[in-house]
Formats: structure tokens, sequence, C-alpha cells
């Protein structure tokens, strides 16, 4: 060890003590770990396929860990201010946040000031990658991208297109479509997807871009149509509804997606019981189907782990960066 080979005797004999002490520390925290119920923040509405994906995920963490896992669903600003209070909690894995492609990526790319950074959580992992599509009220005539890019300029100005809140995902895609298609559509945020679908449905507003599994039970009952999918491939429920590529518009694919984050400064033996009770949870199938009946689909074993997620999450912020400033969106 050529650090103490200078040291005199007692120094080395302090750093040896405190490096053991670290190193027992961590195994400790690994072997206790957890003793007492976990809070994971929801910073979504109930309902929303954050939500309902969580929700179904942390039951088998639950089980996993020995110890209840509580939801509280925290809304506003597109998910920031959930989001921020688990980016202040202590760093001990008893508060953590399902964060998405909204309060963890989109969101720095609209909001001039930030309560948090990318630099603020520690990643534990992705639990599912939710395809998005576009819909639109049942008695709007259209049926293809080009036909709703026609409707819209036929009528100016009386156009509204819904989202789940200001930087979230679905706001930006409706956003960048209005951009690369020139048309006049007001942008309406809503607290969650289910107040927006209800309104969808009513035909307060006429269309929006929207997570799959939120939208399921409106396309089932027909009160809403799906138009495309925001994304690079078909969904398998769904064959017959094709991608913005199929259309003409590869430009606006994009996935959102949902996982679970830690405070910042979390201790790594922590994050990885987390990540190997979350990984055990995505491999049950139960848990599988149920989401891909939903549209979306969980993430294959390579992409589950702690840096993978880290560095996922780092690209993402600028993919979404580089979306909204192709939207020519200005930041609040």
């Amino acid at each position: 060890m050529p650090v103490l080979k200078y040291l005199p005797f007692h120094r080395a004999f302090v750093v040896l003590a405190v490096g053991s002490l670290s190193i027992l520390s961590s195994l400790a925290n690994a072997q206790t770990f957890p003793t007492r119920p976990i809070t994971v923040v929801v910073p979504i509405a109930a309902g929303g396929s954050t939500d309902v994906i969580t929700r179904l995920v942390i039951k088998h963490m639950s089980e996993n860990l020995g110890q209840p896992i509580v939801v509280e669903n925290i809304t506003g600003a597109g998910g920031i201010i959930g989001a921020s209070k688990v980016a202040r909690a202590p760093a001990d894995g008893y508060m953590l946040v399902a964060g998405s492609s909204g309060s963890q990526a989109s969101a720095y790319s609209v909001y001039e000031k930030m309560p948090y950074t990318v630099d603020s959580f520690a990643q534990i992992g992705l639990t599912a990658i939710i395809p998005a599509l576009m819909v639109v009220n049942k008695n709007i005539r259209v049926s293809n991208l080009q036909e709703v890019v026609a409707y819209i300029k036929a009528n100016p100005g009386k156009v509204s297109f819904g989202n789940v809140g200001v930087g979230t995902s679905g706001h930006l895609q409706c956003e960048f479509f209005k951009s690369e298609t020139g048309t006049d559509v007001a942008m309406v945020p809503y607290r969650g997807a289910a107040p927006m679908i209800s309104d969808l449905m009513a035909g307060q507003i006429q269309g929006a871009c929207d997570a799959m599994p939120t939208s399921s039970a409106a396309l089932q009952s027909g009160h809403i149509r799906a138009i495309a999918v925001l994304a690079s491939e078909r969904v398998s429920s769904m064959p017959d509804v094709p991608t913005v590529a199929e259309q003409g518009m590869p430009q606006l694919q994009s996935s959102p997606w949902v996982g679970l984050s830690a405070p910042k400064g979390t201790p790594v033996s922590i994050l990885a019981v987390l990540q190997k009770a979350l990984s055990a949870a995505l491999d049950d199938s139960t848990i599988q189907a149920n989401i891909a009946k939903m549209g979306a689909f969980v993430p294959p074993a390579q992409q589950r782990g702690l840096k993978y997620t880290d560095d996922f999450v780092r690209s993402e912020v600028i993919n979404w960066s580089k979306l909204a400033k192709a939207a020519n969106l200005v930041k609040q």
C-alpha cells in the first residue's frame, strides 16, 4: 500500500481504521436495510401510468424486502414538486421517487429555475418503458397525422391538446409536433392523466400526446381514437395503429419511461438492495404481463444496473433538451 509507506505508524493505523469502519458501515447498511417502511413519492396524480406501474412493482418489492412500501402522491408542476421533496430527503433509502422522463429529464428543458438537478438523485433502476400515443376525441374525423394537421389548419385557434403537466414528455412531444407541422394548437396542462382523458372524452379538448397505459380504457370504450404511436415500433396490443415514422414523421419518435430514484448520497449498499428487489419484481411473469397489457414493457436485465440507469437518465436529459430546442420552446 504505497500511500501508507510514507506515513508514521499511528497515522497509518488511523487510515486503516477509518477505511475498515467505512467498509463495516457499508456492510451493516446492506445487512440491516430496511428496518422500517419505505415511502415512494409518485409525483403524478393517482391513476396515471407512472402511478399504476409503480404500484405494481413496489408491491412485489415490499414482499421481497420484508417491509411495507407506501405510495404518496404529491402532484404539481409536472412532477417537480414531488421530486423536489425526495431530493431534499435524508439519503437513507427510506424515501424514494418514481421518477420519469418528465420530472427527471424533459423538465430541465422547460423550467428556467429547477429546485434540483440530475445530480440530486441516485438512480436505482428503470421500471418500464412506455410508448406514447397521439389520441383524439372520437368526433374529430381524422385517421392519420396528415389529416390531423389538415384539421388543425382548417380550424385555426380552435384546437386544444392536453398534457399531464408543463415539462412532461407528453407536453414536449405535442410542442414538437406543433413546431414541425407549423400548426396552431393551444396546450392545456392538467394535474394528472385522469382529468385530461375525461376532458378529451367529453370534447373539452380535441387531442393529446399521452402515455398509452392511461389512454387504454378510453380507447377501448371508443370515446377516443389513437392516431399514431410516438415510438419506433408498433405496440403489440394495438397492432393496427401505425408509428409516426410509418406516417412520414420519424422525427416525432420518443419514448417516455418510469424509474425509481433515491436522494443523492444514498449508500451504494442500500441502492444495491433496492435495485436487486426491483429487478426481482421485473422478472416476475405476472408483473411483466400486466405491464404489457398497458402497452408498456419492462427493461431487459442488461438495462437495470445502477450505472446503466444513471448513464441512461443523463443521456435522456440531453435528448429531451434537443427536442425542446427543436420545438423552439422558451423556458418558463
